[in-house]
């Protein structure tokens, strides 16, 4: 204790080059933006949200007509155009603030103001990346709200504060960490070890004890990560805060994003505003409930929505942030059933990353209502800062109903969020489904909301020693050729 204040694979690397670029991938690209939807009609309006590191930018409309530098072709062109948003704005810097979690908003029944419970199943999956909270409601700034979390040692632990003092206790049972082989795995590539644990957490405000334990699914002697440890903390009360209850992490303070995010499988944490007794804790462990919790989420229900059901009787509902994994295989999962809708009770867990990302969550910069007298195409917002350049594509289709030409042109946008930010393009922040999370496991989702740094003009791709335009550049061949042919 311690008192402490898909489309087909190519096998290929895309090369990104951006035209008077400086950095070409994210961290570190000085300018960078998306838009709020990637096709609009006239009438209709687009906004656009930017972040530049330099102090000053200009914005352009233009029109793309061939999105390929290469020499070999007729050059790259595009129309600058006359667009109510053109002209220099303020450069701010917008932050990716990746990792996922659940969130139930701050109410009174969540201030554990003396004795308590927190319980959850987990099953960790870099549990030696630091500390990694499991059920937070903890302020480090002022001492206030506790927290069941993996420690430092990768040891399931228990911090609370009275406001002035905090309290911190840890099993110590460190969980092991597993590489998968040298010979078939790239060396170093975490393999998720099926280890189910019960993580519980108790405190007694009377006799200011603290007890941790880290109970495995499947026991046999002298497992390696079982574990627990009690201690005097001196501790007597817990003081409460206005933070909303995080899953997964720990609830920033003055809106400032989560930290301590989670790797794993997080399944039915619960809550109760009473000390558990070591027998309540093995039979838990065991599938016998204790009754009358404060909360109680059961991740099986609504697993189709962003929401968390609380099942509890006090409506403490909450909700997922930044799309982690649902419907994964929880710790009573049997393999008896593969189908997630027909045994959701099998499927209770939700798969948390502290790299997921499916909303960039930038402050709007600019936007643009589109006029009836602009032609249907493919359009960018153009950002220039100096040397640096990035563009922000959309595509102006026909108002619904009409037709303005014989040839209908279907832009691939599926493609585009399923390469979007591929084979290194988007660095760590900004993944595709063809990376893997931090923990190894592999990407699900794609999403238009963040910079999609692959869905540019002027990019080649780069197998061996030949270059090719890729996507939305190849695609641009061919809007190029239909307007010659006056289509």
């Amino acid at each position: 204790m311690q008192l402490v204040s898909r489309t087909c694979y190519l096998v290929f690397l895309l090369a990104v080059l951006f035209s008077g670029s400086s950095e070409a991938q994210i961290p570190g690209h000085p300018i960078a933006g998306y838009a709020d939807r990637l096709s609009v009609q006239p009438g209709q309006v687009i906004r656009f949200m930017v972040s530049s590191e330099a102090p000053q930018y200009d914005a352009q409309l233009v029109r793309l007509i061939h999105g390929d530098t290469s020499p070999r072709g007729p050059g790259y062109r595009e129309q600058e155009l006359n667009g109510s948003f053109g002209g220099s704005y303020q450069g701010r810097l917008q932050p990716l603030e990746n990792g996922s979690s659940a969130v139930v908003a701050d109410h009174i029944a969540l201030d554990l103001t003396g004795s308590f419970s927190l319980v959850a199943w987990i099953y960790p999956t870099t549990p030696d990346s630091g500390t990694q909270a499991i059920v937070s409601k903890w302020s480090a700034s002022d001492r206030s709200g506790y927290a069941l979390c993996l420690e430092e040692d990768g040891s399931v632990g228990l911090r609370f504060g009275d406001g002035t003092r905090e309290a911190r206790v840890r099993t110590g049972a460190s969980i092991p960490v597993y590489l998968r082989s040298e010979t078939a795995y790239p060396v170093g590539d975490p393999l998720h070890s099926s280890l189910w644990l019960l993580a519980a957490a108790t405190f007694d405000a009377t006799t200011g004890i603290a007890t941790v334990y880290q109970l495995p699914g499947t026991a046999w002697p002298n497992h390696p990560t079982a574990g627990m440890a009690s201690a005097e903390t001196g501790v007597h009360a817990v003081a409460a805060n206005d933070l909303d209850l995080t899953i997964a992490a720990t609830p920033g303070l003055n809106d400032a994003a989560p930290s301590e995010h989670f790797n794993g499988k997080i399944e039915a944490p619960r809550i109760y505003d009473r000390v558990l007794s070591a027998e309540e804790i093995t039979g838990l462990a065991q599938g016998r409930i204790p009754p009358d919790p404060v909360a109680a989420w059961d991740f099986s229900l609504r697993m189709q929505t962003r929401e968390v059901e609380d099942t509890s009787g006090n409506d403490l509902h909450g909700y997922t942030r930044h799309f982690p994994k649902r419907a994964v295989t929880g710790h009573g999962w049997d393999g008896s059933e593969m189908d997630f809708k027909r045994a959701p009770e099998h499927y209770g867990a939700i798969h948390f990353h502290d790299d997921d990302l499916d909303d960039a969550g930038w402050t709007v910069s600019f936007e643009y209502a589109v006029p009836d007298t602009l032609k249907s195409g493919i359009y960018a917002a153009r950002l220039r800062a100096g040397q640096d350049e990035d563009y922000i594509p959309f595509y102006v289709r026909p108002t619904a109903g009409t037709a303005t030409s014989e040839v209908a042109l279907l832009i691939p946008t599926f493609s585009y969020l399923a390469y979007a930010n591929g084979f290194g393009v988007g660095g760590k922040q900004l993944l595709s489904l063809y990376d893997k999370h931090s923990d190894g496991s592999g990407v699900t989702y794609s999403s238009r909301l963040l910079p999609i740094l692959s869905m540019r003009p002027k990019l080649s791709g780069k197998w061996e020693e030949v270059s090719f335009p890729h996507q939305l550049t190849a695609d641009l061949h061919l809007v190029d050729a239909l307007g010659f042919f006056g289509v």
